[in-house]
C-alpha cells in the first residue's frame, strides 16, 4: 500500500515538472516573438492613433460654422459670432469707409464704429436682402456720422453757379483714365478735402443725387453741386498731371 502511493506521488511529481516545462517553453516562444515582432506591432498602433486624428480633423472641417449660425449667433450676442462676422466682412467695410477717409487709419476708425451698429442694429436685418447691401449703409452713415462730429471743422462750399468751376465729364467717360489703377485714384480721392471726397464718394460711387447728398450732410442742393464740381476739377487736374509724368517716365525707359 505504501509503495502504491509513492508510485503516485512521483508520478504527479513527474507530470508537474513535464508541465512546468512545457509552460516554460510556451513562455520562452511567446517572448521571441513578442521581440521579433515588437516594431511591427508599434507600427500598427501608430497608424490608427494616426487615423483617429485624421479622422477627428475631418470631423472639425465638417463643423465649419455657416453664415446662418453666425448670424444667430449675432441675434443673441454672442462674441464668437460677432468677431466672426467682423472677420469676414472687415476688408469689405474697410474698402467702403476708405472712399471717404483720408487714410488707412481712418478708414478703420469709422469701420470699427460701423460694426458696432452692426451688433446693435443686427436685428433690423432683413434675411432675404444681401447682406453686403445693408453693411455697406451702415458705413456710409457711420462715415457721415464720423464727419458731423467733425462740420465746424469741414469749409462747405455755397456756390450757386457750379458751372464756375471749369472740368470736362468727357475726362470720365474716355480711355484717359485707362492708363492709372483703381488704387491709385483712391490715393488721389483720399488727397480730396473732406468736403469734396464726401460729395464725390456719395455722388459718382454710391449714386446718390443731389438732393438726396444735401438730405445726409445736412447742407444745401447748391453747395452739393459745388463740391461736387471742385472735386472732379481737382481730380482731373492732378491725375492728368500724373499720368503725363508716368508717361514721361516710361519713355525714358524705352
Amino acid at each position: 500500500m505504501v509503495k502504491q502511493v509513492v508510485k503516485e506521488e512521483s508520478l504527479c511529481n513527474s507530470i508537474r515538472g513535464a508541465a512546468g516545462k512545457t509552460l516554460l517553453l510556451f513562455l520562452y516562444i511567446f517572448l521571441f516573438f513578442l521581440k521579433k515582432h515588437f516594431r511591427n506591432l508599434l507600427r500598427i498602433l501608430k497608424v490608427g492613433i494616426s487615423t483617429q486624428h485624421k479622422r477627428v480633423i475631418f470631423k472639425k472641417k465638417n463643423n465649419a460654422t455657416t453664415w446662418q449660425e453666425i448670424l444667430e449667433g449675432c441675434l443673441r450676442r454672442e462674441a464668437r459670432a460677432q468677431r466672426q462676422l467682423f472677420e469676414r466682412y472687415a476688408n469689405f467695410a474697410k474698402n467702403v469707409c476708405l472712399r471717404y477717409a483720408q487714410n488707412e487709419a481712418e478708414a478703420e476708425e469709422i469701420a470699427s464704429d460701423g460694426f458696432l451698429k452692426v451688433f446693435d442694429k443686427i436685428e433690423k436685418y432683413d434675411c432675404t436682402q444681401p447682406f453686403e447691401g445693408w453693411l455697406k449703409r451702415i458705413m456710409i452713415n457711420t462715415a457721415i456720422d464720423y464727419y458731423r462730429r467733425n462740420l465746424h471743422k469741414i469749409n462747405w462750399s455755397d456756390l450757386d453757379v457750379a458751372s464756375q468751376v471749369p472740368y470736362s465729364d468727357s475726362f470720365y467717360k474716355d480711355d484717359y483714365l485707362m492708363n492709372i489703377t483703381a488704387d491709385e485714384i483712391m490715393v488721389f480721392v483720399q488727397r480730396l478735402p473732406v468736403s469734396y471726397r464726401t460729395v464725390f464718394s456719395l455722388s459718382v460711387v454710391e449714386g446718390y443725387n443731389h438732393n438726396e447728398i444735401a438730405e445726409m450732410l445736412g447742407i444745401s442742393e447748391s453747395a452739393s453741386r459745388s463740391n461736387l464740381s471742385k472735386a472732379k476739377a481737382k481730380l482731373q487736374s492732378w491725375i492728368s498731371a500724373y499720368v503725363v509724368q508716368q508717361n514721361e517716365i516710361t519713355h525714358k525707359h524705352e
